[in-house]
């Protein structure tokens, strides 16, 4: 290379030095926008839009399951207290084994039968909000006519009960029960 040409292009870069640092910059500026910048800005808007969707979406389903709500609310509020009471007695809102121990027992007595043993535990989940207690029941002094009025009794009580299993023994010697009660979570 030849130096006047060299002083010519030293002269011109010296000269135009502001210009040409503004123009790089630029270009770099404008460069990491189109590159860089645009592409996350626009992957960033794509994910607000879905997440809004999604969450537009969940409102949506939230807002009809509190209508849904607000109507049994009224319904259950337009019911009478005494039939809310008899739900309570069908279907209680916990597993109360106290209670359903004493029941079986008045039952029991009522049919002339006596309680040899009789246990209770928790049983399995019908649904997240309906649980079961089993009730292991042995009498004794239970001829037939006897334990079908028992069976009777256990069908006509308010409580919701199901006879999962029965033994019978003729001649009083003994019998078993198994009864599922249910109860309100």
């Amino acid at each position: 290379m030849n130096i006047p040409y060299q002083k010519q292009i030293n002269y011109y870069l010296g000269y135009y030095f502001n210009t040409i640092v503004i123009v790089i910059v630029l270009g770099i500026l404008i460069g990491s926008y189109f590159f860089i910048l645009l592409p996350k800005k626009q992957s960033a808007d794509e994910r607000v839009g879905s997440e809004a969707a999604v969450r537009e979406q969940r409102y949506l389903s939230l807002k009809s399951e509190l209508s849904r709500l607000e109507e049994l609310t009224i319904v259950y509020d337009s019911i009478d207290s005494k039939n809310i009471a008899k739900l309570d007695k069908i279907l209680p809102k916990k597993i109360e084994l106290e209670e359903l121990i004493k029941q079986m027992e008045v039952i029991m007595m009522q049919n002339g039968l006596f309680l040899s043993n009789i246990t209770t535990r928790e049983a399995k989940n019908l649904t997240p909000d309906i649980g079961s207690a089993e009730i292991n029941i042995n009498v004794v002094g239970a001829d037939y006519l006897g334990f079908k009025n028992l069976l009777r009794s256990l069908e006509n009580n308010l409580r919701l009960m199901d006879i999962q299993s029965l033994t019978f023994a003729p001649g009083g010697k003994g019998s078993s029960l198994i009864i599922l009660a249910y109860y309100q979570k």
